[in-house]
């Protein structure tokens, strides 16, 4: 059966910011693409990334980009096909580099909209994956997280350790994903509001895949041991000071 966090998602167009009006010069978006295609391939690869991101001068690992790769519907990372970069640069309304790097700004505030993180966090997963692969491996979600979730979830930090310290959890699913961004969602800062039996979406597909409800209930409880005081207001503390731990 489908767990609830995924079956609530709404499948929406990515939105970009409105157009200019004026008409894009069809020659200059062919010459975008060729300047940063690979030599053999029709398709702007991991070099050819990486100097799209240098004149756009940002980092690869900026919001921007995954925001970029969002409206280019890119189906992988470090890669633009010329269809995806030629619909993503009509999309956004521009048809040079220099055009699309005045955008980053728009793009970036964006996010400030719960429905576009929504959307933009839903599609980081399916970005991340590797070709065939329905789970996203663990370091490659950490790294997703550490893009999207520093400045929104006061716990990112944390959390980030915490999974990166498990050495058995080799993959993340779909569900727990998901299952993480409503729980920044709904939980209070302090944790008040937790409850470690709710009815969490449940993963076990696999011995590698932890269930986000037994991992969040077990950092509960391990926050609970390391916080002085225990109870909600130990957890938060913890959590407001960035503790990390393991095993």
């Amino acid at each position: 059966m489908e767990s609830r966090c995924a079956a609530a998602l709404p499948q929406r167009a990515p939105q970009a910011p409105a157009a200019r009006g004026k008409a894009l010069d069809a020659k200059a978006l062919e010459a975008g693409f060729q300047k940063y295609k690979a030599e053999h391939v029709e398709a702007i690869q991991a070099d050819g990334v990486s100097r799209f991101c240098e004149d756009l001068g940002v980092d690869p690992g900026d919001v921007a980009v995954l925001l970029i790769a969002y409206h280019f519907k890119a189906e992988r990372m470090f890669e633009f096909s010329k269809a995806e970069w030629l619909q993503g640069m009509t999309a956004l309304g521009v048809d040079t580099v220099p055009k699309l790097a005045a955008l980053l700004g728009t793009l970036r505030s964006s996010l400030s909209s719960a429905d576009t993180f929504r959307d933009v966090y839903a599609y980081a997963f399916a970005f991340g994956l590797e070709r065939g692969a329905k789970v996203l491996v663990a370091d490659t979600a950490v790294g997703l997280w550490s893009i999207l979730l520093p400045g929104r979830w006061h716990a990112a930090d944390a959390w980030m350790a915490y999974v990166s310290a498990l050495p058995a959890l080799k993959v993340v699913s779909k569900d727990t994903w998901m299952q993480t961004l409503e729980f920044i969602r709904t939980i209070k800062p302090d944790l008040s509001n937790f409850d470690e039996n709710a009815a969490w979406c449940a993963e076990a597909a696999h011995s590698a895949v932890f269930d986000l409800r037994c991992l969040q209930a077990d950092a509960a409880r391990r926050l609970c041991r390391l916080a002085k005081g225990g109870g909600a207001a130990g957890i938060g503390t913890a959590l407001r000071t960035r503790l990390t731990w393991r095993e």
